[in-house]
């Protein structure tokens, strides 16, 4: 693995290493945020992003829109050489690098502190602090003699007898996670408490979209000010919130075929009072209820027919749709970004409305335990067609 090297030095008392989780497949577009929120580039691995950040800017990081979880590195040792070990050997290796790392520890508990405590950046962490903690470790790769289990309990006991700290396993404080990959490890601490796609949303539908994967797809669409966006199958209305929040010089348009899922929407709309740049319809995708090229870009997540819709649906719903985004969207500059878990159906549906839409990329990702695709295609200068 990568990372950056200059908020990792120890000698560096101004900067710190920061670790972001993201949905797999979305590492460009956190990459890309970061990039313009903090002017940094980051290193992307699968899943997740590195970068270096000023410690006295470190609370900004929880402002991001396209990650799920952030933590600060405390420090990271490599070529520990694992497969040569017994597992009683391999243990203590990992346990003997809290020592020689002692000035990272401080380093990486400043922040901790002033991040996810809410403290001023100059507060200092005691070694003798009631802390209550927790060690979590995550493998990856092959050749460990040691299991997951063995390495938590083992470094957790190592932590608590370096710094005094009271484990806990439910009510902690404090989280530090131990990641092994392959023949290295690195040491993190967790600067937030859940995941931060937990946001905007207060009725949930049975499928409701991550906002930071709905704030990916959205920004993957390059939404730009005076853009009308629509999502014709909102669900709950993750996408309409979340871009209504974060791009407030567009216009968001959200609708449903079922009339609770419409009603959630307004609800999660209302209970965004800021929120002024968002409407909310009950209407059938196949036959919307706007002007031929009326609309920037379309975002939805359509029905993956597994705990919605059923998969014989979906090969008559998919074309039905795209055909009425391709007649409601403007051509040539008109563009949509559509996630599906149903490949076969949406690739027939897109060969089979070629002269409309052009696909310009796609990724895959997981959502839920399925692997999904996400498709950005945008729309042709081919006029659309009525049939008589």
């Amino acid at each position: 693995m990568q990372f950056p090297t200059l908020g990792l030095e120890e000698e560096n008392h101004d900067c710190c290493c920061i670790e972001a989780t993201v949905v797999t497949g979305f590492e460009f577009f956190a990459k890309d945020e970061c990039n313009q929120l903090f002017g940094t580039t980051a290193v992307t691995s699968r899943g997740r992003i590195f970068f270096d950040m000023p410690i006295i800017r470190a609370h900004k990081v929880l402002e991001m829109r396209s990650v799920d979880n952030v933590y600060v590195v405390v420090y990271r040792e490599k070529q520990m050489n694992f497969n040569e070990k017994q597992k009683e050997d391999s243990l203590d290796l990992i346990n003997s690098t809290l020592d020689r790392n002692s000035k990272s520890w401080t380093k990486a508990l400043k922040v901790w502190k002033s991040v996810a405590s809410g403290l001023l950046d100059d507060t200092e962490v005691e070694q003798n602090q009631e802390i209550k903690f927790r060690v979590t470790c995550r493998r990856s790769k092959e050749g460990h003699s040691f299991g997951s289990p063995d390495a938590s309990a083992s470094f957790g006991s190592s932590v608590q007898n370096k710094f005094g700290w009271k484990p806990d396993m439910t009510r902690f404080d404090l989280e530090v996670v131990l990641n092994v990959v392959g023949d290295e490890i690195y040491v993190t601490l967790s600067l937030t408490r859940s995941s931060l796609h937990r946001r905007n949303i207060v009725c949930y539908g049975s499928m409701t979209l991550r906002s930071t994967i709905a704030h990916n797809m959205l920004r993957m669409a390059g939404i730009e000010d005076g853009d009308v966006v629509c999502d014709p199958m909102c669900g709950s209305g993750a996408i309409p919130v979340e871009g209504g929040l974060y791009w407030n010089k567009a216009w968001f348009l959200g609708g449903d075929i079922y009339p609770v899922s419409t009603w959630k929407t307004d609800q999660n709309v209302k209970h965004m009072e800021q929120l002024k740049n968002v409407a909310v319809l009950c209407w059938d995708a196949t036959d919307l209820p706007l002007r031929t090229g009326s609309v920037d870009v379309f975002v939805t997540d359509l029905p993956f027919g597994k705990r919605s819709g059923s998969k014989t649906d979906n090969r008559q719903l998919y074309p039905n749709a795209i055909l009425e985004m391709g007649r409601v969207c403007r051509q040539k500059t008109g563009r949509a970004v559509l996630l599906t878990h149903e490949r076969r159906s949406i690739i027939r549906a897109l060969q089979l409305l070629s002269k409309y839409w052009k696909v310009h990329q796609t990724l895959t990702t997981n959502i839920g335990g399925l692997v999904a695709g996400v498709y950005f295609i945008r729309r042709t200068e081919q006029a659309f067609e009525t049939s008589k």
